[in-house]
Order: structure tokens, then sequence, then C-alpha cells
């Protein structure tokens, strides 16, 4: 192997991120009780739980979210590689059967509207005999004349192989003017107000606020 070689991460097994995850857990639930039982009541009361904090939750932490970040990382690494190997394949077989469906589903609404053409045409002709008998005043000594029924498209079709297919219609809908949508419907981009707002500009319908929090050296 050289050095320009890709060199494959080890994957982690769920049994090494469990006792990871379990060590974290463990350690977290033996500070617990001394942690909520801290109180300040002095400034060396303070200086304990700045010491707490800093010598003994901060480290915990950080190894925590180094681990999670180790073996995570490594897999979402290797599941991105892998995701991208198969979908070529996979969004050309999606391709496919969308085409696939597309004749089945082509070929039913043509006979479909072979079927209402018909049934209309024979609809004009029962209307047109009908209309010749009344003329003729035949009414009472003819009977109605009933249009024939065109042959009916069945939207289900068994296949010789045994499975059925059936062409089905749902309802969706499509965005076609995005400036009609009422503003409840829109999201707000959040980071680039938040960006452009602390930058300086000023956004109709926003404020900056001030949050407290602890930054420990």
């Amino acid at each position: 192997m050289t050095t320009t070689d890709a060199i494959e991460p080890k994957i982690p097994t769920l049994q090494e991120v469990e006792n990871a995850a379990a060590i974290i857990i463990t350690s977290a639930d033996s500070l617990t009780e001394q942690v909520m039982a801290l109180e300040i009541n002095s400034e060396k009361d303070y200086d304990e739980v700045a010491r707490v904090k800093a010598d003994m939750l901060k480290p915990l932490l950080k190894k925590a979210e180094d681990e999670r970040a180790m073996f995570s990382t490594t897999l979402r690494r290797m599941a991105t590689a892998w995701d991208s190997r198969f979908k070529p394949g996979i969004d050309k077989l999606k391709g496919l059967m969308v085409y696939a469906d597309q004749l089945m589903i082509d070929y039913t609404r043509a006979q479909q509207k072979k079927a209402r053409e018909l049934q209309e045409k024979l609809d004009k002709e029962a209307a047109e005999k009908q209309k010749l008998i009344d003329e003729a005043g035949l009414t009472s000594q003819i009977p109605e004349a009933l249009p024939e029924l065109a042959p009916k498209i069945e939207i289900s079709h068994k296949t010789a192989s045994g499975s059925k297919v059936t062409i089905t219609t749902r309802r969706d809908i499509e965005i076609f003017d995005e400036s009609l949508i009422p503003r409840h419907y829109l999201i707000p981009d959040e980071s680039r107000i938040k960006k452009d707002v602390l930058g300086g500009i000023e956004v109709p319908g926003v404020k900056i606020i001030y949050i407290d929090g602890v930054r420990q050296a």
C-alpha cells in the first residue's frame, strides 16, 4: 500500500458504542447528587461551583462529545460513501419504474378516453333514434331508445404472473405563484435573519435580545 492509498476507517461495533455511552451515563449519574447539592451563598461557594463545572463537568462533557463524534462521524462518512455508490443505480431504477408506471397510466387513460367517446357516440345515436320515433308519433308503440353501454375500462389489471396492478388517482398540490401564498405558510430563515440583524441590518419584526450565559476560561 502506498501513502496515497485510502485507508478504510474501522467500523465501530454496536457493543463498543453502547459501552462508551454507558461509561458516560454512569459518570454523569455519579456527579448528579453532588452538583444538585451545590448552593451559592458566598464567594467561596461561587468558586466551588466554578471549580466543579471547570474540573469535573466540562471535561466529562468534552469526552462525551468527542467520543460521540468519533463514532457517529465515522459511520456518517461511511454511510455517505455507501449511499453515493448505490445512488446512481437506485436513481436509474426509480426512473425506469416511473417510466413503466407512466406507460400503464397512459394506456389506461387512453382506453378510458376511447370508452367515453364511444359512449358519447352511442348516447347521441340513441337520442337521434328517439327523436325520430317521437316525430313519427310512435312513442307509445316503440320502447324508448336506450343507448348501448360502452365497454367498462377496468383500472385494476391482473398480470400473467399473478400480480395486481391498479391505476390510482391521488390529490396533491402544485405551487404556481409563491407571491400569492399567505405569510403564515412561509418559514423564516432564522440563520440569515440573525446574521443580518446582528450585522447592523434592520429587519422589520425582528429585534435584538440579550441572553445571560456563563463563559469560563
